[in-house]
């Protein structure tokens, strides 16, 4: 959503055009230079995230009520700071995937344009693994196989369908 967001929402577009001309480029948002403008300043960091949440979490919220529409059994969000920014509230189970520190950080550094600084500053503003872990309704180790994290996944979905 929120890379659509950047991508396709033409007042947002504009307003970071209005704000952050550098990071315009053939009148789209060159995401790259957003990025890095982002890890410039926890304070360029905090408005661009005002910016942005908004009309994330608007999004979010539409796409709700649109598979409650549809009466689909599951509706899944993937919201890397679920906890953090509150979202937790619109859903009805919670689940972490979870990896060992230096998995994580091995995982961080493979991005691409991604750096030591910008990874601690990521890492920063997320709540620790282990209160993540305190806050879930479920768990999922991801340090092993895909096929053990896709087995927990298939028993976290039976579980909370069938419950």
């Amino acid at each position: 959503m929120v890379r659509d967001l950047w991508q396709f929402d033409a007042p947002l577009i504009a307003r970071i055009a209005q704000e952050f001309p550098t990071v315009i480029n053939n009148g789209a948002i060159d995401r790259a230079k957003l990025r890095a403008l982002a890890f410039t300043s926890p304070e360029i960091l905090r408005h661009l995230e005002d910016l942005i949440y908004p009309q994330t979490k608007e999004s979010c919220h539409q796409f709700i009520v649109q598979m409650r529409r549809l009466k689909l059994p599951l509706c899944i969000l993937n919201v890397p700071l679920l906890f953090e920014v509150g979202w937790d509230q619109f859903c009805h189970d919670t689940i972490v995937v979870s990896a060992p520190a230096f998995l994580q950080r091995q995982r961080i550094l493979s991005k691409p344009d991604m750096t030591i600084q910008k990874m601690n500053h990521v890492l920063s503003c997320q709540i620790s693994d282990h209160e993540k872990q305190k806050y879930a309704d479920y768990i999922v180790f991801s340090g092993l196989s895909k096929g053990y994290t896709f087995k927990q996944l298939n028993q976290i979905i039976r579980d909370i369908k069938y419950a």
